[in-house]
């Protein structure tokens, strides 16, 4: 739910709303508790946010974005997760992870604190790629433990990592 919540918000970002039309000012306040009156605002909701349904399958029947293989089949999810450890850590991943866990050592993050592993994998990588995608969208800057060390520059390489990771991950198989 998160990953479509950040994809609408790069659709959709702030300030691109429903405006108020109606200049009766005791019936535009937005429908939530915490606005303060008077209702200043141009947009419907605080800061021009879209309100968007995010449609979610029960994680029972939805193989595809939720995969929940253990209700249904330990051996599978058994089977999945084994085989993308595996792949994650094989030297040819290693290989291509080295500069981008290096871009990110450099700003500041080890994989031992973050993911109780001794070094950055294509797994470990990709998933701080998901995370450093979502901060970036609601934060605007790219993570980092100080305006200087930041992942800004290996952003794309951190993009290309999530790829790989995703498809070890969803398609262990050779």
């Amino acid at each position: 739910m998160l990953s479509a919540y950040s994809h609408v918000m790069g659709l959709y970002p702030l300030g691109s709303g429903l405006e108020v039309t109606n200049e009766v000012s005791e019936t535009k306040l937005p429908p939530f508790n915490s606005a303060a009156t008077p209702f200043e605002s141009k947009y419907a909701l605080e800061q021009g946010y879209r309100a968007i349904p995010v449609n979610v399958l029960a994680t029972e029947t939805d193989f595809i974005f939720m995969r929940a293989f253990d209700s249904v089949c330990k051996k599978a999810k058994d089977f999945v997760t084994k085989e993308s450890d595996r792949r994650a850590n094989l030297p040819e991943r290693m290989e291509l992870v080295a500069p981008v866990a290096k871009g990110i050592t450099d700003a500041g993050y080890d994989s031992q604190t973050y993911f109780n592993e001794p070094n950055w994998t294509s797994k470990t990588a990709g998933i701080f790629a998901d995370v450093d995608k979502c901060y970036y969208y609601y934060q605007g800057e790219h993570m980092g433990t100080s305006p200087e060390k930041t992942v800004t520059k290996i952003a794309d390489q951190l993009e290309w990592m999530f790829g790989v990771y995703y498809i070890d991950d969803n398609y262990p198989n050779e």
